[in-house]
Order: C-alpha cells, then structure tokens, then sequence
C-alpha cells in the first residue's frame, strides 16, 4: 500500500506551510505549485520512507540531497524557472575538503529519475575531477529520461559514470 500526500501550498506563508507536517509512514510525496523558494524543514527529517517523489510546477528545488536514503522514483516535472541544477542537488558542500574523511553517497537507492518540461534548464553540474573517490552519486539508478528540456545540451558524465546499474537514458 502507498499512503500518498499531496502538498495544499497555495494562499500560505511559511509557518503554515511548515505546519503541514505529512505522517511519517508516507512513501510517495506530490508537491504542486509550490509558491515560495524556501521547502519546509520536515522535507529533510519527516519522510523516513519516501519512496516517490514528484515536484510539480514549483519555483525552486529544496536541498534535494538531503532526503531521505529510501528514495526509489524522483520526478521534476514542469519547473518553467529552472535553469541550474547544482551541486546542492546532491547534498554536496561547494568544498569536498570540508568533508573530511566521510564519504558521501547521494541518492543511494534512486531507481527512477524524470525531469519533465523544464525549458529553461541549461546546466547540470557535474562533481568535479577527483571527487569520485570522496562521493558516490546514484549507484541504483537504473532510468534516466529526459522531455522536454530544449535548452540542456550536456549530462553530467561523471557523475552518470557511477551509476553501474544504469540500463536506460531517454531524452526527447
């Protein structure tokens, strides 16, 4: 069974917004129009076993690396805004050095990774030469579709290098 919660964002401010903490048992999480650029704090702590989840027609991304391990399925459908995706996605620092010794594995059981509609998006930044030893980047993931994303010309082939289980990029 997948409990799903559909995020009613419109009309609030930010306290209301943070407010509206899901259960914590929820697998598949839909956040439509989304209206501010800041996400609420519980998207990072609350969502234990989110399985899915679908970003529909939002302004800006959350710090997406930062979810939780179980992620199965992400997709960013209609972000008319977007033009960058950065290091952030991942939950990467600016400097790889601050991480000491840990490692960092980013989205380690992501399955399935859509972005749909985005005609604006331009630049997916790679992790930089060297970093593969310190960072682990989509080791499940085994699709990757791209539709309608007209103005991005370059996937970041570093990062897609770590992702053994890689069967499918689609881009249309």
């Amino acid at each position: 069974m997948i409990l799903e919660y559909s995020m009613p964002c419109s009309g609030l401010d930010i306290d209301e917004r943070e407010s509206l903490i899901p259960p914590p048992n929820l697998q598949k999480v839909t956040i439509r129009k989304y209206p501010g650029y800041l996400f609420p704090n519980w998207m990072e702590t609350a969502l234990n076993n989110l399985r899915v989840l679908h970003i529909v027609d939002v302004l800006s991304l959350p710090a997406l690396g930062k979810l939780p391990a179980a992620l199965e399925e992400f997709k960013f459908v209609e972000l008319q805004s977007l033009a960058y995706i950065g290091r952030e996605f991942l939950g990467l620092p600016e400097d790889i050095d601050s991480l000491g010794e840990s490692n960092v594995v980013a989205f380690p059981r992501l399955k399935i990774l859509v972005f749909s509609h985005l005609p604006n998006w331009q630049t997916w930044q790679d992790i930089e030469p060297g970093e593969e030893d310190a960072v682990l980047v989509l080791p499940c993931l085994q699709h990757l579709a791209l539709f309608g994303c007209e103005e991005f010309f370059f996937l970041p082939h570093r990062m897609l290098r770590m992702s053994s289980s890689l069967q499918s990029v689609t881009i249309r």
